[in-house]
């Protein structure tokens, strides 16, 4: 998958990006309720592209409530078609889809709707059920 071919599919769908090419990322910021949250997508060197959005840094999680809010978000994924809720080695928690390299633009336009879904949804159901409120970038 080339940067062309997502700078195209971005252009195509009307979403404004920032490119930083050194890093193969596009970066979109995302409005949920008033506070901006960075969207990056990324083209991988093992043929992925990685859409992600991060929710909560590490610190943020409530220590009282972080075996609740992982088996939730575990139970969401399983509940929600698309969404995948997933946690780096830091800890940090994110809404994310990984594309293979062969795909078109109907379903990489369904992948980046399901990351973005998963980050409204987080916000509408999950902060409100952990009382966490969202920070954004």
């Amino acid at each position: 998958m080339s940067m062309e071919q997502i700078k195209n599919w971005l252009n195509s769908l009307e979403v404004p990006f920032e490119l930083e090419e050194d890093k193969n990322t596009f970066k979109l910021l995302w409005d949920v309720e008033g506070t901006n949250f960075e969207i990056r997508i990324t083209v991988r060197a093992d043929k992925w592209i990685l859409v992600a959005v991060l929710l909560l840094r590490s610190d943020e999680i409530p220590a009282e409530s972080k075996e609740d809010l992982y088996g939730f978000l575990l139970h969401e994924n399983w509940q929600l078609d698309d969404v995948t809720y997933s946690m780096d080695e830091k800890g940090n928690l994110y809404s994310e889809n990984d594309i293979p390299e062969q795909t078109n633009l109907e379903n990489f336009k369904s992948e980046l709707d399901a990351v973005v879904f998963g980050l409204e949804r987080f916000f509408t159901n999950v902060s409100s059920r952990f009382g966490i409120e969202p920070k954004g970038s």
